[in-house]
């Protein structure tokens, strides 16, 4: 009776950022919750060696947030536009790629724009338009910045209208707390649902932010 041979191990897998970003994302295309746990399950490594490449859950989320950052030539085209209209669509665009990928918010520039190719291009097209340099940075940072604070307050906002809340909610409870001599400036307003609706107050928000950033480049 002859001994059996001892089994040979393949090759051990090369663990690399790219690897487990794909990883991730096929999980993620599976409904299924991209833990380090089943990132390393869907590597076939131990979680130990998934752990020696990302600190953490959250070193996981940048590198997902990394991967759905645009690059240059996904921006909309700037041509035959003027600088605000660009700024615009160029706005409505993160509105759309921060709603589709919430992890963008959590890490913003870092995540969004890491190798800051974005932020040069966007430079470049405003300093055509006739900003200064440090200008243009300035206000893409801007409106960038702003615009997470107010997608992030947009988003709680949906999680509490689908738990029956939400601003319109809160606002007509207060509203109706009070007798109309009590808040006259704020039913002067006549603010309805409409007024609440997502791309609507985002369109309403979008423009005083442009408005800030174009009365500065008039002074």
């Amino acid at each position: 009776m002859s001994l059996s041979k001892p089994r040979r191990r393949g090759r051990p897998v090369t663990v690399t950022r790219e690897r487990i970003s794909a990883a991730a994302i096929n999980i993620i295309k599976q409904g299924r919750e991209p833990s380090m746990q089943n990132v390393a399950a869907e590597l076939k490594v131990d979680i130990t060696t998934l752990y020696r490449h990302l600190g953490d859950q959250q070193e996981l989320s940048r590198l997902l947030a990394e991967t759905a950052a645009p690059s240059p030539d996904l921006l909309p085209d700037h041509h035959d536009k003027t600088a605000r209209e660009w700024l615009h669509e160029l706005a409505w665009f993160y509105w759309q790629l921060m709603h589709a990928h919430s992890d963008l918010m959590e890490f913003t520039q870092s995540a969004m724009d890491p190798k800051h190719e974005v932020l040069n291009h966007v430079v470049g097209v405003l300093t055509d338009y006739g900003f200064k340099p440090k200008t243009a940075s300035f206000s893409f940072h801007y409106l960038i910045d702003v615009l997470v604070g107010f997608i992030y307050q947009q988003t709680r906002n949906e999680e509490d209208k689908a738990r029956g809340g939400g601003r319109f909610i809160s606002f007509q409870r207060n509203i109706t707390a009070h007798t109309d001599n009590q808040l006259p400036n704020v039913l002067a307003c006549q603010l309805g649902p409409e007024d609440f609706e997502v791309e609507n107050a985002f369109e309403v928000f979008l423009t005083f932010t442009l408005d800030g950033i174009f009365a500065q480049l008039e002074k």
